[in-house]
């Protein structure tokens, strides 16, 4: 099991270049990737995107690519009509507002447009052979922080299913009085509506307590619990992606549970399910972090 949170970093250096690569991933329902790369790279971007899906099922990840040429890389170019351009449209504004500021060469450089950087396609392959391995190792890395955080939550995930079933075992053993509590108290019914020295017709009384009973039958409820549990410490036993199924029995568990409080006349079966509610909104708040 896996949580959606992680962070990890690795450095290469190549031939050319030296290459840092840094993944930080958080939660999300679906797997969403934001990129921060040279423009060069740009050709790449769906080699990246294929790898950290091969890697990653669920979460936000945020991956940085620095790179650093051994050697000052040629294909370096201004361009000074769009430079000559934007000095005369500042110079203009400063002009016409009156400014006394001069045009500064830092206020040009604000426009990444005036210098290009144009690599060889032999020289763009030689880099990416460089972030190729250092994006795959960041990754494995991420993923193995992310099992190291996975095994913190899974640890808390079973522990609230412990408690869980505490709860369910306690509705199970109540549910037993259920047949006795609802004749007696079906029986008091009787008697107070009925005339003193008045027999209670049995058969009538029987076919009463029937209908009460299929009422408030919650074995089938008790039942479904049970397998929910069970299925969810299965799947925190796996490597998969399992959050989002496991966001689905939560609520399953919530389902069964407020059909047994909306059937139950027993105080002690109304708050094991109450308390057994609460513990699943703590389960449903965990799992949001799990992959």
């Amino acid at each position: 099991m896996k949580s959606m949170t992680g962070y990890a970093s690795f450095e290469n250096i190549g031939e050319s270049c030296k290459v840092k690569v840094e993944a930080k991933s958080l939660n999300s329902k679906y797997l969403s990737l934001d990129l921060s790369i040279p423009p060069f790279l740009s050709p790449y971007e769906i080699d990246i995107h294929n790898m950290v899906k091969k890697y990653i099922k669920r979460g936000k990840i945020q991956i940085k690519i620095r790179i650093v040429f051994v050697e000052p890389p040629k294909g370096i170019t201004v361009d000074f009509g769009l430079l000559r351009s934007y000095y005369e449209a500042l110079e203009s504004i400063n002009s016409t507002l009156s400014l006394p500021e001069p045009v500064k060469l830092e206020d040009l450089l604000r426009f990444k447009d005036i210098i290009r950087f144009d690599i060889s396609e032999e020289d763009l392959e030689k880099v990416w052979n460089v972030v190729e391995p250092t994006l795959e190792m960041t990754l494995k890395k991420l993923v193995e922080d992310r099992k190291k955080e996975g095994e913190r939550l899974k640890k808390d995930l079973q522990n609230i299913l412990n408690d869980l079933e505490e709860k369910i075992t306690l509705i199970e053993s109540h549910s037993q009085d259920l047949p006795t509590l609802y004749k007696k108290k079906l029986m008091e019914n009787f008697e107070e509506v009925l005339p003193e020295n008045v027999d209670v017709n049995m058969k009538i009384f029987e076919n009463a307590l029937a209908a009460s009973l299929i009422k408030a039958d919650i074995r089938e409820e008790i039942t479904r619990l049970k397998s929910h549990q069970q299925k969810a410490r299965e799947l925190l036993e796996k490597d998969d992606s399992i959050g989002l199924h496991l966001d689905f029995l939560a609520q399953e568990f919530l389902r069964e549970l407020n059909t047994i409080l909306a059937k139950s006349v027993l105080k002690e079966i109304t708050d094991a399910a109450l308390e057994g509610k609460i513990l699943v909104s703590q389960f449903r708040e965990q799992i949001q972090n799990v992959e």
